[in-house]
C-alpha cells in the first residue's frame, strides 16, 4: 500500500515551517519550492512547498495535491484563505494542520455552527430529519453537512463524530 502524500498547513513560526520540511525530507520525500511549477509532471514522491497568502496560491497548492503531489503550506493569508484551503485539501486526503500558538488544534474547532448543531441534536437522540427542521434546512442538506463534518473529523459514522465532539468538549 503506498504511503499517503503529506498535506500540511503550518500557521506557526518560520521555525515550525522549516521543521515540517525537515521531517518530510527525512521521510524520503523530494521537496520542490513554489507553486508555479505545479503544471510540471507530478511524479511519486514529490512535495511542493511555499507560502499561501491569497486565493491564487491556495488554488495552485490545491491543484498540486489534486494531481498527487504532497504540499507543505506556510499559511500567511487571511483566516478565510486558510480555512478554504483546509477544506479543499480535506477533500483530497488527511491534512496535518499546525496552527500558530497551539501545540495541536482539534479538528472539532473547524466545524461550523450548523455542523455542531446537527451533531449535538443527534447526541440528544434526535433524527437527522428532526435536526434539519430545527435549522431549518432540508434533510438532504443536513446529511451533506454531516458528511462534511465526518470528513473533517476523519471518522466513518455520525456516532463517531458525536463521540469526538463530546470528547473535545470535555477536554481542558
Amino acid at each position: 500500500m503506498p504511503r499517503p502524500v503529506p498535506l500540511v498547513i503550518v500557521e506557526g513560526t518560520d521555525e515550525d515551517f522549516e521543521a515540517a520540511l525537515v521531517a518530510i525530507r527525512t521521510d524520503g520525500w523530494e521537496l520542490r519550492p513554489g507553486w508555479e511549477t505545479v503544471d510540471d509532471a507530478v511524479r511519486p514522491g514529490l512535495v511542493f512547498f511555499g507560502p499561501v497568502g491569497n486565493d491564487r496560491s491556495a488554488a495552485l497548492a490545491t491543484m498540486a495535491a489534486a494531481r498527487g503531489a504532497g504540499v507543505v503550506v506556510r499559511a500567511c493569508g487571511s483566516p478565510d484563505v486558510t480555512s478554504s484551503l483546509f477544506e479543499d485539501l480535506r477533500r483530497i486526503g488527511r491534512v496535518d494542520y499546525r496552527p500558530a500558538g497551539e501545540a495541536e488544534r482539534s479538528p472539532v474547532e473547524l466545524l461550523d455552527a450548523e455542523q455542531l448543531h446537527l451533531l449535538d441534536s443527534l447526541a440528544r437522540g434526535m433524527s437527522v430529519s428532526e435536526s434539519a427542521r430545527q435549522l431549518p434546512c432540508s434533510r438532504r442538506t443536513a446529511q451533506r453537512r454531516l458528511a462534511d463534518a465526518r470528513r473533517m473529523l476523519d471518522v466513518a459514522s455520525n456516532t463517531e463524530a458525536v463521540l469526538l465532539t463530546r470528547r473535545d468538549e470535555s477536554s481542558p
